[in-house]
């Protein structure tokens, strides 16, 4: 994008972040009725996150109308390396097979677990307040944190990820993205970074493992090749700019999960310019299961490795598809007949599956996949369950206190990133990996 383009950018956008910031917080309010009343610290919890999303964008906001004084957003190549970059890393070695339960103090190290990232032997974590932890289990002293002292941009922490040179990228709530080189650490925000302030969600290409990031503002994509940002907004056609999970297929196709419009796509053949909206339904659907998608609040998104199949997690249930997104289906959770009912006014429930078929909850916060395609769903109350997309089969279920993120690891153990309760753990059976 040219300076002009991202000066007119500055200049229409403004008066939108904090307008943004207290239009979200009602709509936070609205997609999680009930949450507060949840006992222990899950109430004091829900209410203070909705403090910091509203702080953080007006922070955001006040960034916006700083740069209404810049002449120029034009970015220094040499930024992106002030620390000594390495030369590329390859591939980390898997971990060892043996499922060794890893240790976690939730007071001294944080209760609210936002995201994980596997990073060969060691282990990456998000929080709110406690910035980002760093765990190699080969290590004389195996935890190893990271502040602000250290370089972050702020310490919470709500998405990482690891590009082809071996960096850690971590995204905040309203200081952009912090990157790791190895050595020191270095922030970038607006607007000599991501085009907003506010990090959702991180992913790596697979075709050139540039960076992309989804912001409350727009996309930004920082390319190893130029190492130059660019950014996508509803300026450049993206259906929203207001983007929360980032997913790529094999074939490089981009699937944005917004959070009020549903899902956007587009495909590397055209830069990524042409923009195709999956719009989800306006009201609460009365069905347990139909076509489309549920809802148009996209809590987590994933490409599976193994097909073409792609899924959504949204507040009313799971959407699929199995065609890299052309045609999708939805599936509800087993409360999702209370939900219509407790509607004013609303249609009587349309019930076409038995409930053995449903998940276990309609809420869906993080997504997982295995290393032989089975899919792990997390869940807001209801812990998680492990399913095989291509029979739809269950294959377990399990208790966890908000699963906010998880991560299936090399040697077969899932780790919960749990939003109150810190760092959750199972050893999954071998029996599951005999599948598909």
């Amino acid at each position: 994008m040219s300076s002009n383009r991202r000066r007119a950018l500055c200049l229409t956008r403004t008066w939108q972040p904090a307008f943004f910031a207290y239009w979200l917080c009602g709509r936070l309010l609205a997609a999680n009725p009930g949450r507060a009343e949840r006992k222990g610290s899950g109430g004091h919890a829900y209410s203070g996150r909705l403090r910091r999303e509203l702080l953080g964008m007006l922070g955001t906001a006040a960034t916006f109308t700083a740069l209404l004084l810049c002449t120029s957003f034009a970015v220094s190549p040499a930024h992106i390396r002030a620390a000594p970059a390495p030369a590329a890393i390859p591939a980390p070695s898997p971990a060892p097979a043996a499922q060794t339960p890893i240790p976690w103090n939730t007071k001294t190290q944080g209760q609210f677990i936002t995201c994980l990232l596997q990073d060969g032997k060691k282990l990456w974590l998000g929080t709110e307040d406690q910035g980002a932890w760093e765990y190699d289990p080969e290590a004389s002293t195996p935890w190893k944190q990271f502040t602000t002292d250290s370089g972050l941009g702020d310490n919470d922490v709500y998405a990482l990820a690891r590009d082809r040179m071996g960096r850690i990228w971590a995204g905040h709530l309203s200081h952009g993205v912090s990157v790791f080189n190895g050595v020191s650490w270095h922030n970038y925000s607006v607007p000599d970074g991501p085009v907003g302030n506010r990090i959702y969600d991180i992913a790596c290409s697979p075709l050139d493992n540039d960076v992309w990031i989804a912001t409350e503002a727009g996309i930004s994509r920082y390319s190893l090749k130029t190492d130059r940002w660019s950014c996508f907004t509803r300026l450049d056609g993206l259906p929203s700019d207001a983007a929360r999970a980032l997913a790529f297929n094999r074939s490089g196709k981009l699937f944005v999960g917004t959070q009020c419009d549903g899902i956007a796509i587009a495909g590397p053949g055209d830069g990524y310019r042409s923009w195709r909206l999956v719009p989800g339904p306006e009201r609460l659907p009365p069905t347990d299961a139909g076509k489309g998608i549920p809802c148009r609040l996209i809590n987590c998104m994933l490409c599976s490795r193994r097909s073409e199949s792609v899924f959504a997690g949204t507040p009313w249930g799971l959407a699929r598809s199995d065609d890299a997104g052309k045609t999708w289906r939805y599936l509800r959770g087993a409360d999702w007949e209370a939900k219509v009912k407790g509607l004013w006014h609303g249609p009587a429930p349309v019930k076409t599956l038995s409930p053995d078929k449903l998940l276990l909850e309609d809420y869906v916060t993080s997504l997982a996949e295995t290393d032989n395609g089975l899919l792990v769903i997390g869940f807001r109350q209801a812990g998680y369950e492990i399913m095989d997309p291509a029979h739809d089969q269950r294959l377990r279920r399990g208790t966890a206190d908000y699963a906010f993120s998880m991560q299936v690891t090399p040697a077969h153990q899932l780790l919960i990133g749990s939003y109150g309760s810190g760092l959750q753990q199972a050893a999954l059976s071998e029996s599951l990996f005999r599948g598909p």
